[in-house]
């Protein structure tokens, strides 16, 4: 192997190893954003947040309303004694996840208990 060779595997290998570093970092600050949101509007309600589960858009109420620039969220949170479910519609954009550019913006749903 020659050493132009070795000097270009070497730069590719930590190149991809920064972009995966800062990818994976990304994912985790959009997701804290996100659960932080959650907590937030929960919070605002008067209701404690029990559990918080990313969910595909087809078992939720976003099957026909979201695409791969949001992340659908099933929460679970309890107000005046009763477990209640919410879902959130929430964006992919570190930067802003209030951004209403998006086809499918942010949208939250909350189902009554019958």
């Amino acid at each position: 192997m020659s050493t132009k060779t070795k000097i270009f595997t070497i730069i590719f290998t930590i190149l991809v190893i920064a972009i995966s570093i800062s990818l994976v970092v990304g994912f985790q600050k959009l997701k804290d954003l996100h659960l932080e949101e959650i907590g937030l509007v929960i919070t605002s309600m008067e209701g404690k947040v029990i559990e918080v589960d990313e969910v595909n858009p087809v078992y939720s109420p976003y099957e026909d309303e979201s695409d791969r620039s949001n992340i659908i969220y099933k929460i679970t949170y309890e107000k005046s004694g009763e477990q209640l479910i919410a879902w959130y519609r929430a964006i992919n954009q570190v930067n802003n996840i209030h951004d209403e550019t998006f086809p499918f913006g942010e949208e939250w749903i909350f189902e009554e208990n019958e």
